[in-house]
């Protein structure tokens, strides 16, 4: 649990996930990098968090390539989920700044926020 250090965003921790899966959710234990502000990380007892994994994964605009854990991982970006502080285990590094770059660059085409995304914006009308 995370308790001994503030959770800072681009923290990557080991994530206790033994909730029950649905379809494509992650389902077993794993490494996350925290995507959510850190006000909210220092106020609220909820994190959202980015999956890593170290399988290879199609070339998708939501996936980001990155090594801050020690070996080559993607973060899967559209399975973004806010978890209870609680579920944060083992502090395993930083992400880098670059890295941060394109997973909140990858965060925006996932929510549909990235304009260059066809029909991902707001028409005005």
């Amino acid at each position: 649990m995370v308790y001994a250090q503030a959770v800072r965003r681009g923290d990557i921790y080991y994530i206790n996930n033994d909730r029950g899966q649905i379809g494509s959710e992650m389902k077993k234990d794993r490494p996350a990098v925290v995507v959510s502000n850190d006000m909210n990380n220092r106020y609220s007892n909820e994190i959202t968090v980015v999956f890593l994994t170290s399988k290879p994964k199609k070339n998708l605009e939501t996936h980001v390539t990155v090594y801050s854990t020690g070996r080559e991982s993607v973060a899967l970006c559209e399975g973004m989920t806010t978890l209870d502080k609680q579920r944060a285990g083992k502090f395993l590094g930083r992400m880098s700044r670059k890295e941060m770059d394109a997973i909140d660059k990858a965060l925006g085409v996932a929510i549909g926020i990235d304009r260059k995304e066809e029909g991902g914006g707001h028409d005005g009308g």
